[in-house]
């Protein structure tokens, strides 16, 4: 099977997934969504206190939130593990 057929399959395969509303699913998208969930567990498993704030920022989140420095806390308690 070709490159071109498997991609096809693969987009139909999809569309069925969404229990028949036709919606189409990016294989892009999906790509790009993947490899942000890796960078973030990446971040969570290996970064630094300063990666890790980052990531807070960039998902949204603001610095002077207390909240935020709840998440700060609790990735340095499982850090130290």
């Amino acid at each position: 099977m070709d490159d071109k057929r498997k991609r096809e399959l693969r987009e139909a395969i999809q569309q069925d997934k969404t229990r028949g509303r036709g919606r189409y699913i990016d294989p892009e998208l999906l790509r790009e969504k993947r490899e942000l969930i890796d960078d973030y567990l990446w971040i969570l498993k290996n970064g630094t206190e300063l990666q890790f704030r980052a990531l807070l920022i960039s998902a949204g989140w603001e610095a002077d939130a207390p909240e935020f420095e709840e998440f700060v806390r609790i990735w340095r308690e499982l850090r130290s593990v």
